[in-house]
């Protein structure tokens, strides 16, 4: 069983990465914490609560976290997830719902401290509320069991920049104080999650659910798949956060080399960029996913929504 604490900014990969932790029966997930990255952080603290409401799971508190990077202004990515972070669908998932008042640094060090040792991170977004957290509490990583995040192209381009991966590129200050932090990281990037898609007859069939969370989440996967068409020459939806998610729960499909990261925070042009140097004695090392089985990754992760769907009918 992992505690889990899920750091995100839904998001379409997001809604299915949810969506999958949601069915795992070896998660207890505590708590959700939002943060600005596809959307405004009021809209992906919405929508992780729309979401939760479809899932009947209202009893995961979910947190308000940063509204802006570190050093630089927000950007938000509706080109690729709609004006909306949920292609299009936020307005078909009931009314919004209050929030909680709880913020997310709070949330981190609060959860933290309840699960000493036992909490495990996956951050789905930039990295703005661990950093946060880091700067609040130098202690933390100590009471953190791990830390899995997407993010990073560490051996291929990145897909904002050459440089630079989304996650990392939208506050790369906040990535770089994660990366360099003593708890274990493990970056699921590009490298790996643009080989594994949802294809047009599984987002068809989710779409087609009896649960009202996958049924959604399908209608959203097809207008990720068409933005995706110019990118893969057909309609797939790469999963980059649900795989984030399954290397915690499913590990074995994954091909890990230990690096040293850290992040590129000055380049003119190289901004964001994910840079493995040499390693020193005692200097924190991140597991990076260099390789997946992409066809059995995508059948696990159908595997687990269909199982949500299945512990939904009884």
């Amino acid at each position: 069983m992992r505690t889990l604490l899920f750091d995100t900014d839904p998001g379409v990969d997001d809604a299915v990465a949810l969506a999958y932790l949601l069915s795992r029966p070896d998660c207890e997930l505590v708590a959700v914490t939002a943060v600005h990255g596809n959307a405004p952080v009021a809209t992906t603290a919405d929508n992780a609560r729309a979401l939760l409401r479809l899932a009947g799971r209202e009893d995961v508190p979910v947190a308000i976290g940063a509204a802006r990077p570190l050093a630089q202004e927000p950007a938000y990515a509706p080109e690729v997830h709609g004006e909306d972070g949920l292609g299009g669908q936020r307005a078909l998932l009931g009314p919004p719902t209050p929030p909680s008042g709880s913020r997310a640094v709070d949330e981190i060090l609060r959860q933290s401290e309840r699960h000493p040792g036992r909490l495990d991170i996956l951050a789905t977004g930039p990295l703005t509320n661990l950093a946060l957290a880091l700067l609040c509490d130098p202690e933390l990583p100590r009471r953190v069991r791990s830390v899995t995040l997407m993010g990073g192209a560490f051996d291929m381009p990145g897909n904002v920049t050459h440089a630079a991966e989304a996650n990392i590129y939208h506050d790369p200050e906040a990535a770089d104080l994660v990366f360099a932090a003593p708890w274990p990281v493990t970056a699921v990037g590009l490298d790996v999650t643009l080989r594994v898609a949802l294809e047009e007859e599984d987002i068809a069939s989710l779409a087609a659910s009896d649960h009202p969370l996958l049924a959604a989440v399908g209608r959203m996967c097809a207008h990720y798949a068409e933005f995706y068409r110019r990118f893969l020459g057909r309609r797939a939806a790469p999963q980059h956060d649900a795989l984030a998610a399954c290397a915690l729960f499913a590990p074995h499909l994954f091909t890990l080399r230990r690096r040293r990261v850290r992040v590129e925070r000055r380049g003119e042009y190289t901004r964001g960029m994910t840079v493995s140097l040499r390693g020193g004695a005692g200097e924190a090392e991140t597991a990076v996913a260099v390789d997946v089985q992409a066809e059995e990754a995508r059948r696990h992760i159908l595997e687990s929504l269909a199982a949500l769907a299945e512990a939904g009918r009884r």
